[in-house]
């Protein structure tokens, strides 16, 4: 039986990099960070771009193994900064201090792979921490209705993790066939796998479900 075909998305942000929010000073905007963040998008040419994956057996479950992975290590650091959030003790010091133990715990996950995921999650919680501040003043966007700390990677209904793998985009390239199919080439994890679907625009952070 022909293994679970996949999905990349890659071009979520330029250069492989999270925008962080920091304050400056006085009462910040909340959402000045997404504002920028998103103004930048429109004005490069930047471009989500969605690949179908066409592993083949043996790709498949390396896929899957590297994704558990990347999955455990996210849930962990969720797990982690839950704990301190409940208490209060979420400070910038306790989140730094809490990457770099994970970063470490976690040395089966290539060191570029393991900064991308947390990152990731860095992005979760200060998203968090700016919606709670924007409910305390009454200012909550019309379509947020709760404000919830990050959830986990997996499914809510079934309980079934969500298989995620991040690449750097210099880990990373894109071999063409033509301009409908070729390889992704991981260079981190030694796999070449064919893909099909058309490119337009660059391609950054790669994000593997």
């Amino acid at each position: 039986m022909s293994p679970p075909v996949g999905e990349v998305l890659g071009g979520m942000t330029q250069g492989g990099t999270i925008h962080r929010f920091v304050p400056t000073g006085g009462d910040p905007d909340p959402l000045q960070s997404l504002r920028e963040e998103i103004e930048g998008r429109l004005n490069s040419s930047w471009r989500d771009v969605r690949l179908r994956l066409l592993p083949s057996e043996s790709e498949h479950g390396s896929l899957m193994g590297i994704g558990l992975k990347c999955v455990r290590l996210y849930n962990e650091l969720n797990y982690r900064r839950g704990r301190h959030s409940s208490k209060g003790e979420l400070t910038r010091d306790k989140m730094y201090e809490i990457d770099r133990k994970y970063y470490y715990k976690h040395n089966d996950v290539p060191g570029v792979n393991a900064q991308a995921i947390i990152q990731k999650n860095d992005k979760a919680w200060k998203s968090f921490f700016e919606l709670l501040k924007l409910e305390k003043r009454g200012r909550l966007p019309p379509y947020t209705k709760k404000v919830s700390p990050p959830g986990y990677w997996k499914d809510r209904f079934t309980g079934r993790k969500e298989i995620h793998i991040f690449i750097r985009n210099d880990r990373y390239h894109l071999e063409p066939i033509d301009e409908n199919r070729g390889y992704l080439v991981l260079e981190d994890f030694g796999l070449k796998i064919r893909y099909a679907g058309r490119i337009s625009g660059k391609v950054g952070r790669e994000d593997l479900k």
